[in-house]
């Protein structure tokens, strides 16, 4: 990207121009959000102070790194759009999703993304940004004096702790055991956990064990 600046929007995506690197670095640098850039491989070619902030990386750390290493969204098939998904040239996002950072938080951002093309119209790789969205929830939460998550809501500050942890859950193959009380919310726990999980396209399915006799709670569990 050295030597390059986004300057106009043209059909199939953004238009470079030359630049002087050092101002190219220092208009990244002025925005507000996280931005970075890729090639046509997904290598990271730059990635502005905003980012670095938002992820905990540095720059020197993740260019040329490749950008589904760095950046692990949940859902993890949002990330790091690649410039195949991006040929009608159309604005990727926005999206909201939740980023986990250099030390391992989950953050909730919103992405757009879109194809890179230079003078002649080649592809050349694909721009992103990303905003931190973690403040915005929480003005919101405290102007409605509640946590609510999909369609769990709560007023209790542990449930909020629990809200934080659910998309690691998700983003696991591993099985998950909720205990309860009955009337606890154990199932909208468990729907919440398979909607940010990688198997959301397919069906949830309930099963009321305490309705089931023991023998056929075995057959239907196991076979």
């Amino acid at each position: 990207m050295g030597g390059s600046w986004i300057s106009a929007r043209r059909r199939g995506g953004l238009m470079l121009l030359s630049l002087d690197p050092r101002l190219f670095e220092a208009v990244l640098d002025a925005v507000s959000c996280g931005v970075l850039t890729t090639d046509p491989k997904m290598r990271i070619t730059s990635f502005n102070r905003a980012a670095e902030v938002i992820t905990g990386w540095k720059s020197g750390e993740v260019v040329g790194r490749s950008c589904h290493e760095v950046m692990q969204f949940t859902p993890r098939e949002e990330a790091c759009p690649e410039p195949e998904k991006l040929k009608s040239g159309e604005l990727f996002g926005p999206k909201v999703l939740h980023i986990r950072t250099r030390d391992g938080r989950m953050v909730p951002v919103r992405l757009t993304a879109q194809m890179l093309r230079d003078r002649k119209g080649r592809v050349i790789g694909v721009v992103q940004s990303f905003g931190d969205l973690s403040t915005v929830q929480a003005l919101r939460r405290k102007l409605e004096g509640r946590y609510v998550f999909y369609d769990i809501i709560s007023q209790d500050h542990e449930m909020q702790n629990l809200f934080e942890i659910l998309p690691r859950i998700a983003d696991t193959r591993g099985t998950v055991l909720i205990r309860g009380e009955s009337g606890t919310g154990k199932e909208l726990f468990a729907r919440a956990i398979h909607h940010l999980s990688p198997f959301r396209e397919g069906p949830f399915v309930a099963v009321n064990c305490a309705a089931l006799p023991d023998t056929l709670l075995e057959a239907e569990l196991f076979g």
